[in-house]
């Protein structure tokens, strides 16, 4: 199910669009939330989705000489096996 909040037009109004949006997302036919205007020139304005994971990857890389998250690991590299156990721990 995704829900279309309609006539989010003013900042008070995707304040509460945003708020209802998270309320929305506890529901878990909800896949996604679209917060917006139909009548406009730009009908969708934001589209709201569960996080399933945030992957930090700040920094330089430069002890390592090249960017660690782009390392070999087993057949992949630290990235791809990082967002494939992510991928594998979804519900």
């Amino acid at each position: 199910m995704v829900p279309f909040l309609n006539k989010v037009e003013s900042e008070a109004r995707l304040a509460a669009a945003r708020t209802a949006a998270r309320l929305m997302l506890r529901e878990p036919r909800v896949d996604r939330v679209v917060l917006g205007a139909a009548r406009t020139a730009r009908p969708v304005g934001e589209v709201w989705r569960r996080v399933t994971a945030v992957v930090l990857a700040a920094g330089e890389s430069r002890r390592m000489g090249r960017n660690k998250l782009l390392l070999p690991w087993g057949e992949t590299t630290v990235l791809g096996q990082t967002l494939a156990n992510v991928w594998a721990g979804r519900p």
